[in-house]
Order: structure tokens, then C-alpha cells, then sequence
């Protein structure tokens, strides 16, 4: 019913006839380990006890309908950490990057102890291509048909993919007609992919069950929660020491670095921006209310040390 569709029609539409017509260029041996490539089927050894390794057979063990289920994600297993460490490929150029809990493991007196640098597994993409792949996805948050349109958070493009996954019934040993999994996977920003969000709603029980409706009302939500701690500007919105200013769009500052440093004025700017600011050192940061800060504590231009405490005040505008 989709016609003739690229890639990125692919990703808009989601479209499994499309993902099966693309899975018949290859065979079920490259299929295999193309998956193997991109972590399934191993741990991640996240900082995290208990981790399965999930399923996925040789392809000995295939049989004459695996190449019309494996592609769509059936006969298979994974958890979300291998989910999301398969989508490090996307926004590091086709290389598989090793998934950590935490970059920093601070002493009590603020002292890095330990870091979790960034590790390269291994290359799974070609360069350039996961750039293509990325573009593609995009497609799918376009507002006419788009899978995922209704993922939508003010200045942030997303590049995603949804999924509604059909549950399997142990007691049947079938999959289940009624229960699902609903999913995204989202990187951004589109432009520049640094960011990795994974959703998923086990057994939903709204009347609309896509992954690419109910999952993109959580991730609004989501992600304007904290869209203010990242950095995902464009590189050329950069600012002198301390001084913040504001474009039509975005706030633009500079992180304070190090202690003792003085405390720029946080007033007409987001909770989430503020921490940003003070993202790089030991203070700790308390906050009260919603919308934009009316007043701080302590006052601009007040020496913060090390372990010192930040209270702002919000309100609407």
C-alpha cells in the first residue's frame, strides 16, 4: 500500500514488507552476523548485575520462515542496553562504542576517582554511511505520515524508529495477538547525533498500542524534562566567561569549570540550563517551582566553593 519507497520511506511508514524486501538482499549467514556486529546476542557488561545475553540462533538452527521473522525482530531476544549500545553506531560514525552507566565517579570531596572514557568496540558501518542511516530515520517525525510525528520537542530534531512488537505466548508457543511491546528509539539532535533515547511500554493497555503514538507522548514529556542539561546547540552559539546571553531561540553560556569562581546572574533562565552551568563542579543545586528563574540564592556575583548549595526559585511567565 506504500508504493514504491527509498530508505527513508522505509523508516517513515515503518514499513516491514519494505524491511523484508531489503533482508532479501542479503543471506541468512551476513544476517546473522551483521546482528552479532552490532552487540546482539552478548552482554554489554553495563555497570549493572543480572544482564541476560538474549537470543538469537545460528543460522543452522533457522528455519524456511526465519528470513520473514528475524528481520522484523522476531525469533529473537535482546534487552534495551543492547538496543541502545547497537545505536552508538549511529552517532559515532559506524563504530559500536562500549555502554556505561556513569562518566565520572566522584570521592567525597569532588575528586574524580574513576572515568569511564569513551571505548570503541569495534566498526560495524562503513564512514559516512550511518549519516545516511540517521537522515533516513528522520523521516520518520514528518508531519505527513510520519511514524513518529507526534514526537516533537521545540528545537530539537529527532532522527527514530518505532516499533510494535508482538509478545510471545509462552503457554501457546506462539506470539500473542493481543499483547505487545511498544517502542522508540530516537537520536539526536538529526544534525549532529549525540544523544541515544530508548523507550519501551511492555503490555500497554490503551486502546492505541503503536510505539510510534503512545511512546512519543512519553518522550515529549521526557525529554523536555532535561533537554536543558544537554549540549546540543549549534556549535557557533558560544559566549565569554560567565556572561549569558540569549538568541531567538536558545540560551547561550559558558559552564563554570572550576572552584572558587564567582555565581553569574541565573534569572530569565530554565532550571535545567542553570544546572548545565554548574554541571562541571561540586556544588549542589536545588530548585522550586516551574518555568523560568526569578531569584537565587545566593546572589549573582557571590564566590561559590567547593560543596556549596544553590536554591533557585521558578515561576511562569
Amino acid at each position: 500500500r506504500h508504493g514504491y519507497i527509498d530508505l527513508g520511506g522505509l523508516f517513515k511508514t515503518s514499513c516491514n514488507v519494505a524491511t523484508l524486501q531489503a533482508a532479501e538482499t542479503i543471506n541468512k549467514t551476513d544476517l546473522y552476523y551483521y546482528l552479532k556486529a552490532f552487540g546482539f546476542g552478548e552482554t554489554t557488561d553495563v555497570e549493572l548485575p543480572g544482564e541476560q545475553q538474549g537470543v538469537i540462533r545460528s543460522p543452522e538452527r533457522w528455519t524456511r520462515r526465519s528470513m520473514l521473522a528475524v528481520p522484523i525482530g522476531q525469533e529473537v531476544s535482546t534487552n534495551a542496553m543492547q538496543i541502545v549500545q547497537a545505536a552508538t553506531t549511529l552517532v559515532n560514525d559506524g563504530q559500536l562504542m562500549r555502554a556505561h552507566l556513569v562518566r565520572h565517579i566522584y570521592d567525597n570531596n569532588g575528586k574524580i576517582i574513576k572515568t569511564n572514557s569513551p571505548k570503541v568496540i569495534r566498526r560495524v558501518l562503513p564512514e559516512g554511511l550511518a549519516k545516511d542511516v540517521v537522515l533516513a530515520m528522520g523521516k520518520s517525525t514528518d508531519e505527513i505520515g510520519g511514524s513518529v510525528k507526534r514526537l516533537k520537542v521545540d528545537g530539537i530534531n529527532f532522527a527514530a524508529k518505532s516499533g510494535t512488537a508482538q509478545m510471545y505466548d509462552a503457554e501457546n508457543q506462539r506470539y500473542s495477538t493481543v499483547e505487545v511491546s511498544s517502542s522508540i528509539l530516537a537520536v539526536f539532535p538529526m544534525e549532529e547525533p549525540r544523544y541515544i533515547v530508548y523507550t519501551v511500554l511492555h503490555r500497554p493497555k490503551s486502546e492505541v498500542t503503536w510505539g510510534g503514538v503512545i511512546c512519543s507522548y512519553l518522550l515529549n514529556d521526557f525529554i523536555s524534562s532535561f533537554s536543558g542539561y544537554l549540549d546540543i546547540y549549534p556549535p557557533a552559539f558560544s559566549v565569554e566567561a560567565n556572561k549569558i546571553l540569549k538568541d531567538n531561540t536558545v540560551n547561550c553560556y559558558k559552564r563554570i569549570s572550576s572552584l572558587p569562581a564567582q555565581l553569574p546572574d541565573l534569572r530569565g533562565i530554565s532550571a535545567g540550563d542553570a544546572c548545565d552551568i554548574l554541571s562541571e563542579v561540586n556544588v549542589h543545586v536545588y530548585s522550586y517551582g516551574t518555568g523560568k528563574i526569578y531569584r537565587q540564592e545566593p546572589a549573582a556575583g557571590t564566590t561559590l566553593e567547593n560543596d556549596d548549595t544553590v536554591k533557585l526559585y521558578l515561576k511562569e511567565n
